[in-house]
């Protein structure tokens, strides 16, 4: 199955609020409790939720940096933690 995105949805531009919209309207489609009865949901309505979620999860969460190559962070160790407590 090939992935799904924001742009097989013509979503590829839009903001956050934009895409939890479209993930509301989608989710409200089906009524109350809608989340606990996937079963009933068309596969397009899953792939388009599915590509949703991961756009916004993508666009909300903070951006780690990156280490320089040469740079290592120290090993601790269970017993590093066990002393902490």
């Amino acid at each position: 199955m090939p992935e799904v995105n924001l742009t097989t949805f013509s979503l590829e531009g839009a903001t956050p609020e934009v895409l939890e919209q479209r993930r509301r309207e989608i989710i409200a489609h089906y009524g109350p409790g809608a989340l606990d009865r996937v079963d009933d949901m068309t596969q397009e309505h899953l792939k388009e939720l599915a590509a949703l979620t991961a756009a916004l999860r993508r666009r909300t969460t903070p951006s780690q940096k990156k280490r320089a190559p040469g740079k290592r962070t120290a090993k601790v160790s269970a017993d590093d933690l066990l002393s902490q407590l």
